[in-house]
């Protein structure tokens, strides 16, 4: 939450406006990601990277999709399969957060052939989803 704080800071100083000012707007005037957006495109880049096997060897059977699970179409076969978590801690490590994040990804995103072009658009669309809400 500091470091947000701070960077809601330095784009007021940057934008040269009020210290009270919305950051929301000059976030995006300047086309520029909060703090916790970074780190859902950090994650999305990753979890695209396991799916498409861009990964070091040791990450290959680290996820599993839906349709390895089951043996027959299921309405969530493409997604993700998230592993039940009993500890808070567990619920923060990459396996569950990536999971649920790219099952909550639109699938145009998922469809992306190369990361460099799945990382431009998901940065768009978080950017037009913080001025969405």
């Amino acid at each position: 939450e500091s470091l947000f704080v701070i960077q809601k800071k330095a784009i007021r100083v940057v934008c040269k406006t009020n210290w009270r000012a919305h950051s929301t707007p000059l976030f995006h005037r300047l086309r520029t990601l909060k703090l916790f957006d970074i780190n859902k495109l950090q994650t999305g880049c990753f979890m695209f990277k396991a799916i498409n096997n861009q990964l070091p060897p040791m990450f290959i059977n680290y996820f599993t999709i839906n349709r390895n699970i089951h043996h027959y179409y299921t309405r969530q076969s493409k997604n993700v399969h998230l592993t039940p978590v009993r500890a808070t801690l567990r619920k923060f490590c990459i396996k569950s957060v990536g999971s649920s994040l790219w099952n909550s990804l639109p699938a145009a995103l998922k469809n992306y052939q190369s990361i460099h072009s799945f990382k431009t658009a998901y940065r768009n669309f978080l950017i037009a989803m913080d001025v969405a809400a």
